[in-house]
């Protein structure tokens, strides 16, 4: 019954069906499948349908309140088991946005290997806030600080941006924006704005590997990470009246698994890592 209820839980988090089935990688069918049975075992129904989303009965709230509770016990008791292993070895799940993972991460992944042949990194590019205490990750990159929770925070870098078209635009060309999903990034106000004076909306994309692709395809004006966009010889950086915002790092990691060997040795590499990114930034 625990794994239906902890579908049950991603149902609740998430609203739909077809959301909790994309988060834990499984049917759609599945998970209605297998919420119809944890009715069927309670007696009780747990959803009502309210446009396209599933509204947790009474029942359900009530359900949830204390599964959260057990999971969170179960997570504390997991994270300190783990906190007595000093091994360099084992799997290590480090999460972040694309663009860290693609570009910074993975392309300096051979010397953590190298060093340590027996680490299991595992990389979960996501723009989603992974929870920590619930173990959808051992480490977490994020692009700004985060207001709450009792994680050990470290600010590790900084990312800088700037406007970037193709070398064969000019500056009336239109601008690529974000879609409303990355709205409360500071870079897609900067480019609603820019797009407002001038040149209009060419397209909308929620990620900078798609921004990056466009530009390069000339349709129009991006704002890319400057470590990207310097190394791409087709685009040009481009001067604005107004700053692009920069952004700061900041690396989390669940206060029980601080000691963890396998876990200092990723947390050393990653931040060695930031530190000549910072240094290639500027050389730039």
């Amino acid at each position: 019954m625990w794994d239906d209820i902890k579908i049950f839980l991603h149902v609740v988090r998430s609203g739909s069906a077809s959301a909790a089935a994309s988060e834990l990688k499984i049917d759609q069918s599945t998970v209605s499948r297998r919420i119809a049975q944890l009715e069927r075992d309670l007696g009780i129904r747990l959803f009502s349908r309210t446009g396209t989303r599933l509204e947790p009965t009474a029942a359900a709230e009530r359900l949830a309140d204390a599964a959260e509770r057990a999971e969170t016990e179960l997570d504390v008791g997991i994270a300190r088991a783990i906190g007595s292993d000093q091994s360099s070895e084992g799997r290590v799940r480090i999460t972040s946005v694309p663009f860290i993972i693609h570009h910074i991460l993975v392309p300096g992944l051979a010397r953590l290997i190298s060093q340590n042949p027996r680490l299991e990194p595992e990389f979960i590019a996501t723009h989603r806030n992974l929870n920590l205490f619930r173990r959808e990750a051992d480490i977490a990159l994020r692009l700004g600080r985060p207001r709450t929770g009792e994680v050990l925070v470290r600010k590790i870098g900084r990312i800088d941006f700037g406007v970037f078209r193709h070398k064969s635009l000019d500056s009336g060309s239109g601008w690529i924006c974000y879609d409303e999903t990355m709205f409360e990034q500071p870079e897609a106000a900067f480019l609603e704005r820019a797009a407002r004076e001038g040149g209009g909306i060419v397209l909308r994309v929620n990620d900078q590997q798609a921004m990056l692709v466009a530009a390069q395809r000339r349709l129009g004006h991006g704002v890319l990470p400057v470590l990207l966009g310097d190394r791409c010889p087709e685009l040009v950086r481009v001067e604005t009246g107004a700053p692009v915002p920069s952004r700061d790092v900041w690396m989390l990691v669940h206060p029980d698994l601080r000691n963890v060997q396998r876990i200092d040795v990723a947390i050393a590499w990653i931040v060695a890592l930031f530190e000549n990114v910072g240094e290639v930034l500027g050389e730039v």
